[in-house]
């Protein structure tokens, strides 16, 4: 799960003396009991899991394998703060933060077929898969992101196109077929 939080440039550097004036700060927490029923989070009651807080006027924080984590937890909280800088004027006017969360779950995707689904890849050589994606006719009308990734049967290594991730195929969903090919080198 990756959590962005964005405020404009304008209200970070509002002098543009590359001096930060305010700066968003995002913090993710396991929210782990109601301890006091009040039916809210409070500091108390929540484990820090990450945090982006680097002078900017965006901020990330990730979490990787958010419903393992999470487990008989009660929820995950999402905080965005806005820091003064060094720079601040006395009075701050309201800042606008624009948050956006995304999260990518690992399921089999039915409108995805390879073709062919193995081959013998002798060393320092390759092979050639066609990725065959067709949507149904009644699918959403966004954007769909998948991951094709090669293991080599008899070592389970996974083959990495560049290194921490695999190999990304991104498609947008509509009727009729769209076919993708992508070149995998053996690992």
């Amino acid at each position: 799960m990756d959590v962005v939080a964005t405020i404009p440039y304008g209200r970070f550097d509002a002098d543009n003396n590359y001096v930060a004036d305010v700066r968003v700060r995002v913090l993710i927490h396991i929210w782990k009991a109601d301890t006091n029923g009040n039916g809210r989070p409070d500091p108390d009651e929540m484990m820090l899991v990450n945090y982006g807080a680097n002078w900017a006027n965006w901020n990330l924080a990730t979490m990787a394998a958010p419903t393992f984590k999470l487990g008989s937890y009660r929820g995950i909280v999402v905080s965005v703060d806005l820091v003064r800088g060094p720079d601040a004027p006395p009075y701050a006017p309201p800042v606008p933060v624009t948050v956006a969360v995304t999260y990518v779950d690992t399921a089999g995707d039915p409108w995805v077929s390879v073709s062919p689904s193995s081959a013998t890849i002798p060393p320092r050589g390759s092979a050639t898969f066609t990725l065959t994606v067709k949507p149904p006719a009644n699918a959403v009308p966004t954007t769909y992101i998948g991951e094709a990734v090669v293991t080599n049967n008899a070592t389970g290594s996974v083959n990495r196109r560049e290194p921490h991730h695999p190999p990304r195929v991104i498609y947008r969903a509509s009727a009729g077929v769209d076919t993708q090919t992508h070149h995998l080198p053996s690992a």
